[in-house]
């Protein structure tokens, strides 16, 4: 197996919130490049510079409380949105602030950010786990699509799909901005346009 290797295979750490969506979500990307395409572009694979976050305020929709979904119902959900709230009062925050909270964390420890989503995921989206501070109300499908950097106006939950499984669908998608991000750096490096 002597000689030089058939790829450059670099990896490393990307989170959504630096690549402009209002979401903590860390994932490991791993990116190889055909050494024989990085000779004939005469381009090398660079990762993409972070791209500001913008504000939670621009991905939420309205102030709106819709029935049912001012205050968590199951116990667990209660005890993290109390855990949550003497966390904010504990740091000095605002409780009207853009706080958002996972009600589906199991630990002890809120798991909760400010003007920033913590990391969506199939089954606290199906749960609609999320408690916005600012808004009195749980993230809603359109909001969470958002966060992923889809479009709500072009996706929607076709008839077939559940209101919970098209939100877990949703909190198991890639970061849309991530990808955009690197395919931007990656096609270069192929010889394709950039």
């Amino acid at each position: 197996m002597g000689g030089n290797p058939a790829y450059k295979v670099r990896m490393r750490l990307l989170n959504c919130n630096k690549y402009g969506l209002p979401q903590s979500r860390p994932r490991v990307y791993i990116v190889g490049v055909r050494n024989d395409c990085v000779a004939k572009s005469g381009r090398t694979f660079e990762w993409p510079e972070p791209i500001p976050q913008p504000p939670l305020a621009t991905i939420l929709d309205a102030k709106r409380y819709p029935p049912g979904d001012c205050i968590p119902t199951s116990n667990h959900h209660l005890k993290q949105m109390l855990e949550a709230m003497k966390h904010i009062e504990l740091h000095g925050g605002d409780m009207c602030g853009p706080w958002v909270a996972d009600l589906e964390n199991g630990f002890k420890k809120p798991n909760i950010r400010f003007d920033c989503t913590p990391c969506l995921t199939r089954r606290r989206c199906q749960a609609q786990a999320f408690w916005v501070f600012s808004h009195g109300r749980r993230l809603n499908a359109r909001e969470m699509l958002r966060l992923q950097g889809l479009s709500a106006k072009r996706y929607s939950r076709p008839p077939c799909v559940s209101d919970a499984d098209f939100r877990g669908m949703v909190g198991n998608a890639f970061c849309v901005n991530v990808i955009k991000s690197l395919l931007r750096n990656i096609l270069p490096a192929l010889g394709f346009a950039g």
